[in-house]
């Protein structure tokens, strides 16, 4: 961020230039006192003012210091293990009914809505705040019909990662999410991504390769949230 530069401050001598004494005056006339000043004037110029002078001069500004954050738990730090662990086991449900239709473990649907929601933390949310239930990330494209909502996402394009807002599908709730990610996932193009029981670099390829995200790192993202959902799994 640009910071506008404070203009500097132009400080006056500290104390006064002392009078001029008549009686010199009356002995030099007008322009021996003249001459005088003028030679002041030049050796303030070449030398500045004299140290006590300087030493009175405003300090520099400063910029206030930032309030202290609010004593609250911070939105980036990354969610706990009993967090993590009660995420799973609310949409458990709706992952196994997923994973059926698709051929693949539950483990890899859970953390494919983990990796896409931030644990279920950061879902795409309307202009209102409430959530649209969609764990998925999945984009409104011209024929979905249903609602949606406009949401800031990060894109890869050309390798530079740009900011940019997107339209997002919103459903009423966790099981209509799973089920129309289930039936996005029967198209073609994530053939890759079908019956891949529970191997993690196939599923995840699958999606890549059929366009599901724009970030390079993607497929090895979503295998190290797969290593940690099963992990959380194991009794």
């Amino acid at each position: 961020m640009l910071r506008a530069e404070r203009p500097g401050i132009t400080t006056m001598p500290a104390t006064p230039a002392a009078p001029v004494s008549p009686a010199r005056m009356g002995g030099q006339g007008f322009s021996g006192v003249y001459a005088q000043l003028r030679g002041e004037v030049a050796d303030t110029i070449l030398h500045g003012f004299p140290a006590a002078s300087r030493a009175m001069s405003v300090p520099a500004w400063t910029p206030p210091a930032a309030p202290a954050p609010a004593a609250t738990a911070a939105v980036g730090t990354p969610a706990g293990e009993d967090e993590r662990r009660s995420f799973l086991a609310q949409i458990a449900p709706w992952a196994e009914r997923a994973a059926r239709r698709l051929g693949v473990s539950s483990d890899l649907i859970a953390a494919h809505a983990a990796l896409e929601s931030g644990w279920g933390r950061q879902p795409v949310r309307t202009g209102d705040g409430a959530s649209t239930h969609n764990l998925f990330g999945i984009k409104a494209g011209s024929s979905w019909d249903g609602a949606s909502a406009d949401a800031m996402t990060t894109e890869h394009l050309g390798g530079a990662a740009l900011r940019m807002v997107q339209r997002f599908r919103a459903y009423s709730d966790y099981g209509s999410a799973f089920d129309d990610y289930a039936q996005l996932l029967q198209l073609p193009r994530y053939a890759g991504a079908r019956d891949a029981g529970g191997d993690v670099r196939s599923f995840a390829r699958g999606l890549v390769d059929g366009g599901y995200a724009t970030d390079p790192g993607y497929a090895h993202k979503l295998e190290q949230v797969a290593r940690q959902v099963q992990r959380l799994s194991i009794p």
